[in-house]
């Protein structure tokens, strides 16, 4: 993908190579220094999704979610863990390399708009080192992935050639079903490929199956909601759903429709000021064909796409609760493009105040920006589990966690034994409290046919009497239950 499809001169292929492998050791080393300063995940969901691909490799099926959770993903790493087993650590290391594949579409999408190879490179280098994009690429979270598959795609848009087309709409069909954000730029791309085919500047052929990649994930998606959720957008109103019965404070209107710009300026100042900073002073344009001019509005079209789609959806109450700044990451790899550009061509005699003025302001905002401590750790839960995925090799294993935790504790016993989750703590079900007392423990327990408890310490002197202590680390206890006589007991 470093290679231009408009370049006619052939670069050694060996060049390719020692740019790609210097790349994906950049991210490689990014992500590690994150993991080692202490970094762990995103959020809660993260460990939720591994789950699910552990599950998927186990029984591998079209929907591994059976929710509005879109499948690739799941795929993606479920399918790894069928040869490779379901530990947390494979599914870091496909999340890793899925990251990978990030930063070199990023090279490639620079070539494709015209780029020189040490521009894509530069360019490439920013994706990789960004704070959000480094965060995304060290989790197992397919934001990262995602955003590389729809540069991939936008930029495509910029080459009438049958080949970056066609790719680009395959990397339309992995986005689409894999995060809700692609189904926009998906639609603008559809309508590019059609206006080129009228225009004569691709075949009806290239057209046809452009166009259908784009939009078959959709398409099936929502068909498949009909069918077997009753609605075919019925994964909007489970987000919907979801948030109002968290009883989230309802923001003013204005508000509501700054949130996305405010993420997209504010969440990465450096990287996005500066390059709006170079455009806005005057700096000369990507580049002066008309193609080159074509190519930019069209990605300009499809940001604006894209932005419109996330305010909707926070008009209609149905954006993510935390983090929700993952479906800009497409738009900050796109300015990584741009700035690379930007900062090799520009004027900067003239404007030797616009670098410095840009940084400082800046970096005077990240100071209050998301850093580790603001993401979850969750490495006390994985310890947990892994020990009792060893040690409760019979029976079933309750888990009881102050909140969504228990999925972590899940993927670190790797689908070892049966697990279930003592409290759901879903906020659209009724919820009773099973910990508040020892007979409420023992028969909520009973019902659920369990052999193995794990629990927070705060709860072991209740469970104490239900069995004996097989393990244990700083936040929880493994007990093995022996449900002693009790006459409270149902």
């Amino acid at each position: 993908m470093l290679a231009s499809p408009t370049d006619s001169s052939s670069e050694p292929a060996h060049a390719d190579l020692l740019t790609a492998s210097a790349l994906v050791g950049l991210k490689l080393a990014v992500s590690a220094a994150l993991v080692l300063s202490g970094f762990h995940a995103i959020s809660d969901d993260d460990f939720a999704r591994v789950a699910i691909a552990q599950s998927f490799a186990d029984s591998p099926r079209l929907d591994p979610s059976g929710s509005s959770w879109l499948p690739v993903p799941f795929w993606l790493m479920g399918a790894p863990m069928l040869v490779l087993g379901k530990g947390w650590g494979i599914a870091r290391g496909v999340s890793l390399l899925m990251g990978c594949f990030a930063v070199l579409s990023v090279a490639g999408a620079a070539r494709w708009w015209g780029l020189p190879r040490r521009q894509a490179i530069t360019a490439a280098a920013m994706a990789a080192v960004f704070p959000y994009s480094a965060y995304l690429g060290a989790s197992v979270a397919p934001s990262l992935f995602c955003g590389g598959l729809l540069l991939v795609a936008i930029s495509s848009l910029s080459v009438q050639n049958t080949k970056p087309r066609l790719l680009g709409a395959g990397c339309l069909l992995l986005a689409t079903l894999s995060r809700y954000e692609a189904w926009p730029i998906a639609g603008v791309f559809a309508i590019y490929c059609l206006l080129d085919g009228a225009r004569g500047g691709l075949s009806r052929r290239t057209v046809a199956i452009s166009v259908a990649l784009a939009l078959i994930g959709p398409l099936l998606w929502m068909l498949g909601g009909q069918l077997h959720h009753g609605h075919p957008l019925f994964f909007i109103q489970r987000v919907t759903d979801y948030r109002q019965a968290l009883g989230l404070p309802t923001n003013p209107i204005w508000q509501t429709l700054l949130a996305v710009p405010k993420r997209l300026l504010l969440t990465e100042p450096e990287l996005t000021w500066l390059a709006l900073g170079c455009l806005l002073s005057g700096g000369p344009k990507l580049r002066s064909s008309g193609e080159m001019s074509d190519g930019t509005r069209r990605s300009l079209v499809a940001s604006m796409a894209l932005l419109g789609f996330l305010i909707t959806g926070e008009l209609g109450d149905g954006t993510a609760t935390h983090h929700a700044e993952r479906p800009l990451l497409v738009l900050w790899l796109l300015l990584c493009v741009i700035l690379a550009r930007q900062l090799h061509v520009h004027d900067w005699s003239r404007r030797r105040w616009l670098l410095p003025t840009v940084l400082s302001a800046a970096l005077g905002l990240r100071f209050g920006l998301p850093t580790r401590e603001d993401f979850i750790d969750r490495r006390a839960e994985i310890n947990i589990g892994e020990l009792a995925g060893k040690r409760a090799t019979e029976g079933s294993v309750v888990i009881d966690t102050p909140d969504f935790s228990y999925f972590a504790i899940q993927v670190g016993m790797a689908g070892s034994t049966a697990s279930t989750s003592l409290d759901s703590h879903d906020p659209r079900k009724d919820r009773s409290d099973a910990t508040a007392d020892t007979a409420s423990l023992e028969r909520s327990l009973r019902q659920q046919g369990a052999a193995w408890l794990i629990t927070t310490h705060a709860h072991a002197p209740m469970a104490a009497s239900l069995g004996t202590t097989a393990g244990s680390n700083s936040r929880y206890v493994l007990i093995q239950l022996a449900y002693k006589p009790s006459s409270t007991t149902r």
